[in-house]
């Protein structure tokens, strides 16, 4: 696309479906910021979405790019100009991965899937009412004052209130500091957060809502606390079998999937006091070999730091 006439008409078309007026800042950047590239990939983006959720997805791809961020049209997920290559590299292997695995817990339909975060990614790319946004900043440390590898926060679309967007953003230092093994995981363990706030608002009957709702009313409606007692009942075989998938069962000692499955404020549960003294010590150690927000991985580290 390089003739004017030919760039104008693809911004009158984008305008048009978006229904973006003459002095948007949207319409503004089209006509002299966008490439030609970003017309053609976002116009026949939009030439074939069927969806009032697809066109909100057009203008959220347009504030990223006018942020400096990345759009994977294809799965729906925006990356902030914050995130790194290699953590980009390994959500793109999530959604590739073609191995089958046990999930769990999760519903029997789940189970026939492939593997569990690639599994959820492509439920909020099919959904018409969710997005996901990744993220890299420097996080405030917890309520207890603790720092923190990553969140997930869900917020009202700013296009559209129907729209939830879930950002799921990871600590800049925990970038830097932690593997690829330990990145991987948290991003598992993300999305996972992401995954049972979309079924507690879409299948509020499913014995995941019912279990997460017996959870909430026993920990004073904080979900934060009762997801992740929630994934100690029901995920970490999911999470562990999750990650040894992403990383191809490269490690000859398989139950270090399992250790680290375990990660955040799992390790402050109920379940993880239950665990015996040894694999609680195994679980820690595994943590900390792989690095976090408040200190680099070490010699012991199983996984490869490729994001310093």
């Amino acid at each position: 696309m390089t003739a004017p006439m030919m760039r104008f008409g693809a911004i009158v078309q984008i305008s048009e479906i978006l229904e973006l007026t003459s002095d948007s800042p949207e319409r503004e950047w089209l006509l002299y910021e966008a490439t030609d590239d970003q017309l053609v990939e976002l116009n026949n983006y939009l030439n074939s979405i069927n969806s009032i959720s697809d066109k909100n997805f057009g203008k959220e791809a347009i504030d990223a790019w006018m942020a400096a961020g990345e759009v994977d049209f294809e799965e729906q997920i925006i990356y902030t100009t914050n995130m790194k290559e290699c953590v980009k590299d390994i959500i793109k292997k999530m959604l590739n991965d073609q191995e089958y695995i046990d999930l769990g817990e999760m519903p029997a339909f789940v189970k026939e899937e492939l593997n569990l975060t690639g599994y959820i990614l492509k439920i909020f790319n099919q959904s018409d009412k969710y997005n996901l946004i990744f993220d890299v900043k420097n996080l405030p440390p917890n309520d207890d004052g603790q720092r923190v590898n990553a969140n997930t926060d869900p917020k009202r679309d700013p296009n559209d209130q129907i729209i939830i967007n879930f950002t799921i953003t990871l600590d800049s230092d925990y970038i830097s500091n932690s593997t690829d093994l330990s990145v991987a995981r948290t991003i598992i363990h993300e999305s996972l957060h992401a995954y049972t706030s979309y079924i507690y608002q879409e299948e509020m009957f499913s014995n995941l809502s019912n279990s997460l709702r017996t959870l909430l009313s026993a920990n004073n409606n904080d979900p934060n606390t009762a997801q992740h007692i929630l994934m100690t009942q029901q995920f970490v075989s999911a999470i562990s079998n999750s990650l040894e998938s992403w990383d191809n069962s490269s490690l000859v000692n398989h139950e270090y999937y399992n250790y680290l499955s375990w990660s955040g404020a799992m390790l402050g549960t109920t379940a993880f006091d239950d665990l015996d003294q040894n694999t609680q010590q195994a679980i820690e150690d595994a943590n900390i070999a792989e690095g976090s927000a408040l200190s680099p991985a070490t010699g012991q580290a199983q996984g490869t730091n490729n994001c310093n």
